[in-house]
């Protein structure tokens, strides 16, 4: 049996963090707005309460203007993901400038990024009985991941991040890497989008 697991949502409790470098990089996006440094509180428990909406970081475009522009409309996740499709210019401009924020907040001060992207309560205490090989599969980038799993010493066979394909294919990778059926490898994801990809 082969573990492959996304990170944000299932690892590591991202919101607060991704919460903050998207609505910096919107505003980044649209200056001519003047919103504020800190968003709303408004803005923030809309944000919490659809963040599992998104999957490549892109998407944090179409969730602000989400909750800026309609904050009252509903969204099913495909409803979400035609979205974001429609605008798919933005979200591919945004998701550039997304990575250029969050790479100057890691690398400017590494420890308080980690301490915005905490592991969920006991994930450090079991990490050593989970099955192995074990790789992490996420749409996060391979540094943001690392520094993370190193400052709490976690160890994984590898790390499948942002660039690195999509998650089916990598899943297919590691099944043909290992010599076993599909069906052994194991994939834990937060999203159910990217579980019915994988499926």
């Amino acid at each position: 049996m082969i573990l492959a697991l996304d990170f944000d949502g299932v690892i590591c409790d991202s919101v607060r963090e991704c919460l903050d470098a998207s609505c910096r990089a919107y505003r980044s996006c649209h200056p001519e707005e003047s919103l504020p440094e800190q968003p709303m509180a408004s803005w923030s428990a809309a944000f919490l309460e659809r963040r599992g909406m998104v999957r490549p970081s892109g998407h944090y475009y179409t969730l602000w203007q989400w909750i800026l522009r309609r904050p009252e409309l509903r969204l099913s996740p495909d409803e979400f993901e035609a979205m974001a499709e429609a605008e798919s210019a933005a979200t591919s401009k945004f998701e550039e400038i997304f990575h250029r924020v969050r790479d100057k907040m890691r690398v400017l001060s590494p420890q308080a990024f980690v301490l915005a992207n905490p592991l969920y309560p006991g994930v450090a205490e079991v990490w050593s009985q989970l099955v192995t090989p074990r790789y992490v599969v996420t749409a996060k980038d391979e540094p943001s991941v690392r520094l993370i799993l190193e400052a709490h010493q976690l160890t994984v066979d590898g790390i499948y991040g942002r660039g690195s394909g999509s998650k089916p294919s990598t899943l297919r990778l590691l099944a043909a890497r290992y010599g076993v059926s599909i069906q052994d490898v194991l994939f834990v994801d937060d999203n159910a989008l990217h579980v019915a990809d994988a499926a």
